[in-house]
């Protein structure tokens, strides 16, 4: 590895002192891909202002980066956010297809943007199918 002491990387991830390289860089990708308590708790803290209702499920991504900056500015901004109205998951996904058809500047449909969102953002579709199945959304 580039003339690194792989020997104190390999110690310092967990593996054998004697961990290949490969071997040491999957262990290096796994702990960036696995969330650290920090990611939970500041998801946590976005979905928590869209279950009391002051922000829309659509600008989750947006909340959770801002949590990540600044927690004790999140906090306060949810804090002092009006609450939002209560829109169905169904709502919302027809909502954001709406928007990714209308950006691709016709090049996709409704229908198309609808797929795309589905496989997007799978806890949304997720959420329609359970409010399809108590007839909620229709």
């Amino acid at each position: 590895m580039n003339g690194l002491n792989t020997t104190r990387i390999a110690r310092a991830l967990g593996l054998d002192e004697a961990a290949s390289e490969p071997d040491i860089l999957a262990a290096i990708s796994a702990q960036r891909s696995t969330p650290t308590d920090n990611d939970i708790r500041i998801r946590a803290l976005a979905d928590k202002a869209i279950a009391l209702g002051r922000l829309s499920r659509r600008l989750r991504p947006w909340a959770v980066a801002y949590a990540r900056r600044d927690p004790r500015g999140f906090a306060a901004f949810v804090e002092c956010a009006p609450e939002q109205p209560v829109r169905s998951a169904s709502w919302e996904l027809v909502a954001l297809a709406r928007e990714r058809s209308e950006e691709s500047k016709g090049t996709i449909d409704l229908a198309a943007a609808l797929n795309v969102i589905v496989r997007e953002e799978p806890d949304l579709a997720a959420q329609v199918e359970e409010e399809r199945a108590r007839g909620i959304g229709r």
